[in-house]
Parts: C-alpha cells; sequence; structure tokens
C-alpha cells in the first residue's frame, strides 16, 4: 500500500467542477492516514482521474454509485462510528474504486473491488452465506461469529436487530461444499 499525503500541492489547490452530491444526514468525519492500492494508484494515474476529487467526494458525503440502502448506512455509519464505503465509476469505462474509511478513522483507503475481495479471501477460510432483510452475501471467515459479525457491518445492522441476520456454514476450509437439509 501507498500513502497519500494530503499535503501535497494538489489537495488544497485542486479546482474542479464538481458540485459533490452531499447526502443531508451526513455526519462530517476524519479520513485519517490515506492509503491506495497499487491497483487503484495504477488505474488513478491514467488521464481523466482525479483521486482528489473522489476523496472530496467521499469526505463531503456525496457515497458515489451506490444503492439508496448503502447510501442511507454510510449516513449512519458517520453518527455512530462504522466503517464508510463509496465507490465511485471512472470515466471512459476505465473501472470502479472503492474508498473505505475505517471505522475508528484511522485511515482511508482506496481501493479496487477486486483488490478487497482478494486480501480476505486470502486470510479467511470457510465459506458463509448470510441473509438479511431479503438479501445475500457470501462471506470468508475463520469462525461463524466472525462471519456473523462481518454480515452485520455489510448489511448497516441497526443494534438491537443483529438476531435477523442469519448465517449458514457453505464451504469447508478444504473447499468441499456443506449440504445442508432442512428440517421440517
Amino acid at each position: 500500500m501507498a500513502t497519500i499525503h494530503p499535503d501535497c500541492p494538489a489537495w488544497d489547490s485542486h479546482v474542479d467542477n464538481y458540485e459533490p452530491q452531499r447526502s443531508p444526514r451526513f455526519k462530517p468525519f476524519a479520513l485519517g492516514q490515506l492509503v491506495t492500492t497499487p491497483g487503484a494508484m495504477e488505474l488513478l494515474s491514467q488521464p481523466g482521474t482525479n483521486w482528489i476529487s473522489l476523496i472530496r467526494r467521499h469526505r463531503s458525503g456525496d457515497w458515489g454509485d451506490l444503492t439508496g440502502d448503502d447510501k442511507r448506512c454510510n449516513d449512519l455509519a458517520t453518527h455512530e462510528g462504522d466503517r464508510i464505503l463509496s465507490a465511485y465509476d471512472l470515466p471512459r469505462g476505465l473501472g470502479r474504486v472503492w474508498i473505505i474509511t475505517e471505522a475508528d478513522r484511522s485511515a482511508t483507503t482506496i481501493l479496487l473491488p477486486e483488490e478487497y475481495w482478494s486480501q480476505n479471501y486470502r486470510r479467511k477460510k470457510y465459506g458463509y452465506k448470510a441473509f438479511y432483510g431479503g438479501r445475500e452475501i457470501e462471506i470468508y471467515a475463520a469462525t461463524l461469529y466472525a462471519a456473523k459479525l462481518e454480515a452485520i457491518r455489510f448489511f448497516c445492522v441497526k443494534k438491537g436487530k443483529e438476531h435477523l441476520v442469519t448465517v449458514i456454514l457453505c464451504e469447508r476450509a478444504d473447499g468441499s461444499e456443506v449440504t445442508h437439509i432442512p428440517d421440517f
């Protein structure tokens, strides 16, 4: 990972014509240390891309190309101190970048979505599926408890509603699938 220094000359002097689509419900938050992955740095070095503009959008509550539910989760995360994720499609079909500010506000990372998943898949052992509110996600985690915590964060489950998240084991550490037979 490379560190981006916000005191570089471009940070304060950059002017662009984009007016962020700020969420009216977000609370300003600290970015912490700015870092980027090698893949994101390569993509953002292409002509016509501007990482400073993306960081400004993220910092101002413009969550980019997310669903309405995900934007509301980010708004809530700014008040409750949870992780914040923005997604931005780059011009000319170059791809998409994510910007993630950690829950403790120690760091904000610019990365490609596939870099996030590949880092997590390498560290985790078991495949789980989590369900909440008609949505589902695949999660790789070392334990069922860790998978449930990840699902609660992903779905932005409000306090007191955690019991509504269902997590099942789908893949063992050796890659073999797990078959679940329903109890009737």
